[in-house]
């Protein structure tokens, strides 16, 4: 989601937020501790999904990035063109935020379990979030043998019609 606003420098500033791997790879620049653009670089985005945002999503937390970027009032984009307008950011931060798994849930997976129901979850979050939330609400435990997919790898194969994989991925 991105919100464009004009600034009392009569500059025009988008700032965007979503999914910290898909916005922030879109950053060419990033904030420093001093409040200071510098450089953003793969390296960088690699060292920060390593040390800030994995370890936030095993502990259950959904990762934000916040950017931004500024346009000249006299050289403006086409807002219809997001790609080339989503880029080219700075990164301002990554949060991590909580959706508390509700109290009733994890008993109603233990009722469908107990009725023979093989509980499922599909998610786009990061597989590691995902994880931590199924740990959470009993779909998984820690010491169960299980599969988790991303949205991609799922839509591969299930598409493929060769994969025996798919059966094992929907059966009990």
């Amino acid at each position: 989601m991105s919100t464009v606003i004009r600034r009392m420098d009569s500059t025009i500033r988008m700032y965007t937020k979503g999914a910290s791997e898909i916005v922030l790879k879109k950053c060419k620049t990033i904030l420093n501790r001093n409040g200071e653009v510098i450089p953003f670089s793969t390296v960088d985005y690699d060292r920060i999904v390593q040390t800030v945002i994995e370890p936030m999503a095993c502990d259950g937390l959904r990762t934000i990035c916040m950017a931004y970027r500024d346009f000249s009032p006299d050289k403006l984009p086409d807002w219809d063109d997001e790609a080339n307008v989503v880029d080219q950011l700075t990164c301002i931060c990554i949060c991590g935020i909580e959706d508390p798994v509700r109290p009733e849930v994890p008993d109603a997976i233990a009722k469908c379990r107990s009725a023979g129901i093989t509980v499922r979850m599909v998610t786009g979050d990061n597989v590691n979030t995902a994880r931590s939330i199924a740990l959470k609400c009993g779909i998984i435990s820690p010491h169960d043998s299980f599969l988790v997919l991303e949205g991609k790898e799922f839509n591969r194969r299930i598409r493929s019609e060769a994969d025996g994989e798919v059966k094992k991925i929907l059966s009990v």
